[in-house]
């Protein structure tokens, strides 16, 4: 799954896999995460629960590295990531996908990281009941016989 991410930088991201772990650049950002229901794997700054990778805005990336997240989630400020400075951003950027959200647009920080996170939320839902009903398009298709095609009668 390959898909470009717009952060509130401006900035396209781009994004390799389903982002479901991640970290968090200050407890402002891994309180908005945990409110959605994101597994947030580390925090700049203290919350309970979850591993510190240092203060909050100046995270350790050694750190970070070692939580193998699928993205760092920062926040942002007159649409630059607002942590210590530009070098950090830069070593952030190794590890793992930066994505920029503006906390002081809550409702617009929440709807990006709906949109972010939200392929992975899908993937989360429980599987159908055993006996659910299945699609037309799905009973067509044929159960496995467990042989290869060329062990297949008549081929």
């Amino acid at each position: 799954m390959r898909r470009t991410f717009v952060d509130a930088t401006g900035a396209s991201v781009p994004l390799l896999r389903t982002v479901r772990r991640v970290v968090a650049a200050d407890d402002a950002v891994a309180a908005l995460l945990l409110e959605m229901g994101a597994t947030v794997v580390g925090c700049a700054g203290t919350v309970e629960g979850i591993a510190s990778v240092g203060p909050p805005r100046t995270p350790d990336p050694a750190a970070i590295a070692a939580l193998r997240p699928d993205a760092i989630i920062v926040g942002v400020v007159d649409r630059v990531p607002d942590l210590a400075d530009a070098r950090l951003v830069a070593a952030l950027r190794q590890i793992a996908p930066l994505i920029a959200v503006n906390l002081a647009q809550p409702e617009a920080a929440t709807r990006d990281l709906r949109a972010l996170l939200g392929s992975a939320a899908d993937l989360r839902q429980a599987p159908p009941p055993a006996g659910a009903e299945l699609p037309p398009w799905l009973r067509r298709v044929p159960a496995p016989t467990g042989r290869s095609r060329a062990t297949q009668p008549g081929r």
